[in-house]
């Protein structure tokens, strides 16, 4: 698919980005997973952004995945999200999951995303900073930058900083939560800027 847009919309096949909300998140994951690096080397995704969505439970053994160290990566998720909890399936609940259902135990070791692609991408995942970008929300960075989990106060399944009125009683904050479109945008710009920087220095 990258190969076909690349050739047909004159797209920049080093500037390829990816995010996903929810189970579009879980895909974002997947796409890391598998992808990993193009034949010359360089990743086949130049960046990744994932709100709301973990490493997928479509295999239990994530050995075998081949995360570019190249692909840096944003993850945004609500505290207070009762679909997919950040901090484990509530003991003899069953939910409406994104994916085949788990038990506690086998959430909990999906659960460990993060951790997982900072160890495949850099060989650690201790916390090298840790940023407010607003009250509500703490942002961890791993990698030195490269990965980086916003946890959000509050906020249940839903996009940080949602306009959309309908949707407010999701994100009680949502006037003053950070804005995950925005982020994300400019997380993926300043991405863009390094590659341009990379090929005027080649």
């Amino acid at each position: 698919m990258i190969d076909y847009i690349v050739k047909h919309f004159n797209v920049d096949e080093n500037e390829v980005y990816v995010t996903g909300v929810s189970n579009g998140g879980f895909m974002v994951y997947r796409l890391l997973c598998e992808m990993g690096d193009r034949e010359n080397g360089k990743p086949w995704i130049a960046a990744a952004s994932v709100h709301s969505g973990l490493l997928g439970a479509w295999h239990a053994d994530f050995s075998s995945c081949s995360i570019s160290k190249d692909t840096p990566l944003v993850h945004f998720h609500g505290l207070a999200d009762p679909v997919v909890n950040i901090t484990g399936k509530p003991e003899g609940k069953q939910e409406l999951l994104p994916y085949a259902p788990v038990t506690n135990a086998e959430w909990k070791s999906v659960n460990a995303s993060i951790d997982y692609v900072a160890e495949a991408m850099c060989g650690s995942n201790a916390i090298t900073s840790t940023s407010n970008p607003a009250e509500s929300t703490t942002c961890h960075q791993t990698c030195d930058g490269k990965v980086e989990y916003c946890m959000v106060e509050e906020l249940e399944h839903m996009w940080s900083g949602c306009s959309n009125k309908t949707l407010h009683m999701y994100d009680p904050n949502h006037a003053t939560n950070v804005d995950a479109t925005k982020y994300f945008a400019d997380s993926f710009a300043r991405q863009s800027s390094k590659s341009s920087k990379k090929e005027t220095n080649l």
